[in-house]
């Protein structure tokens, strides 16, 4: 079996299920990322890496899509 034939066998068995392997990674880091924020001191900028993000930029845009709230203001929230 080829690369190609198991990306393609992937990409049936996710249209099958009505996922994209998008929509898996997003949601994937999106649960990482509040564990993450909520339940650690790790530095942002780490955090953005720990979720293969561009910098900490990324994290942000997608935290505020995510939760509503920019990253600090999560953590700031939970720590009361």
């Amino acid at each position: 079996m080829t690369l190609f034939s198991r990306v393609r066998s992937l990409q049936r068995k996710l249209s099958a299920e009505k996922q994209t392997f998008d929509a898996i990674r997003d949601q994937v880091r999106r649960n990482a990322a509040e564990h993450y924020l909520l339940e650690t001191h790790i530095p942002l900028a780490q955090i953005a890496d720990l979720l293969g993000l561009a910098d900490q930029s990324v994290l942000t845009r997608l935290c505020q899509r995510w939760f509503g709230n920019p990253p600090a203001r999560l953590r700031k929230a939970r720590r009361g």
